[in-house]
């Protein structure tokens, strides 16, 4: 791993995921400091881009379906992993959506991945009959306000949590905290938008979780 620069560290069935460049990288399974045992079980690599032309760096992982969602700027790829990489079985490439930033990209319940794109806030979703994943364009309502912000200031300054007893997704980005709603049983949906200050009036900024 000398010369390696991670954008994400990810844990995942007993092994360490590292993302670096085009390429996935997993420590030996229950060992997270051993990367390249020629004896070891599941350490290895998979570069993504071997699978799918477009040359673009990886920028975030999620669970999906059990399953591992590997997001570029522009393409989304659906993996089906086990501790032999040379078993690992790509599912699906979603063209044409991808992740800003890792810290924009969060799970919810394990069907459901929420991301900043470079067009607003879109969910990785599965379909009801066939479990394939699509794109939900849940952000519509806000895509203009995302995006403006998006072209004016860029994104260096956005992460996103998901607030544990509501579920609701998080981002804050560029000064504003976008909050989305969503009861599925109730078939209630929306957004908040919210400018935080501090008491004294001043700004509010992130300090941490924003590469």
């Amino acid at each position: 791993l000398a010369g390696l620069t991670p954008v994400v560290c990810f844990t995942f069935r007993d092994k360490v995921y590292l993302l670096a460049g085009p390429t996935v990288y997993t420590s030996v399974v229950t060992d997270p400091t051993e990367w390249d045992d020629p004896i070891g079980i599941g350490n290895g690599f998979v570069t993504l881009t071997n699978y799918y032309s477009t040359p673009e760096d990886l920028v975030a992982v999620a669970i999906f379906q059990v399953r591992l969602s590997f997001f570029s700027r522009q393409t989304t790829q659906i993996w089906e992993v086990a501790q032999d990489v040379a078993s690992w079985q790509q599912l699906q490439v979603l063209e044409n959506t991808g992740a800003v930033l890792h810290a924009t990209v969060r799970a919810i319940g394990g069907l459901d991945v929420l991301y900043l794109s470079d067009t607003g806030i879109r969910s990785l979703r599965a379909k009801e009959t066939t479990s394939d994943a699509y794109v939900d364009d849940l952000g519509s309502p806000i895509d203009s306000l995302v995006v403006a912000s998006l072209k004016a200031t860029g994104f260096t300054g956005a992460c996103s949590i998901v607030e544990p007893s509501t579920l609701q997704y998080w981002l804050y980005l560029n000064g504003t905290i976008y909050v989305l709603s969503r009861f599925l049983s109730s078939k209630v949906q929306g957004w908040s938008k919210f400018t935080p200050q501090y008491d004294a009036g001043a700004a509010f900024s992130i300090t941490g979780g924003s590469s």
